[in-house]
């Protein structure tokens, strides 16, 4: 009965961390997705070297942690990566249309989308006269990832989005 009991808890072990493994990695595939949705596109190509960011108010509640975030890891990307300059060949205005961090539980636990959370950032650039030259609309979903997956994630999704807009648009002069 020993022999049995060893080896019926070794596949009872064995199992266990079979799913257990199946379970980390099912849980490990983030699904991040985002968007841009461009209400109004600049008519040219400009260059530009340098660029200010300017919050505006939002007409939802948005936590203070979320606008931190956003603000850091816009500025992050645009001046310490891009190599843009903090000046005002552009401005961005920026306002939140949509957040909502979802159930980051539901995310783990059932997926497929379910708990999904969303950010919509709506943001204008205008020129040095104050015209505005384009207006786009930039979105950052997550409906999946490391148990759930952060809303962060969805937070560097519509950054990278709006990177790759201004990139696309606003072209860095030399």
């Amino acid at each position: 009965m020993g022999k049995q009991s060893g080896k019926l808890s070794s596949g009872i072990s064995g199992s266990f961390r079979r799913n257990t493994h199946i379970l980390i990695i099912l849980s490990g595939c983030a699904s991040t997705t985002g968007k841009i949705l461009a209400v109004k596109s600049p008519e040219d190509f400009s260059q530009i070297s340098s660029i200010n960011i300017q919050e505006k108010a939002s007409n939802i509640p948005v936590s203070e942690d979320v606008k931190t975030y956003f603000s850091e890891k816009l500025k992050q990307k645009l001046y310490e990566e891009e190599g843009y300059l903090e000046g005002k060949d552009i401005t961005i205005e920026y306002r939140f249309v949509q957040v909502n961090k979802g159930n980051r539980f539901i995310r783990w636990l059932i997926g497929f989308g379910t708990g999904k959370g969303a950010i919509r950032i709506e943001a204008k650039f205008k020129n040095t006269a104050g015209d505005v030259t384009s207006n786009i609309q930039a979105e950052g979903t997550i409906s999946g990832g490391i148990l759930g997956g952060e809303f962060y994630s969805a937070i560097d999704k519509a950054v990278s989005e709006m990177i790759k807009y201004i990139k696309q648009y606003y072209s860095k002069s030399q």
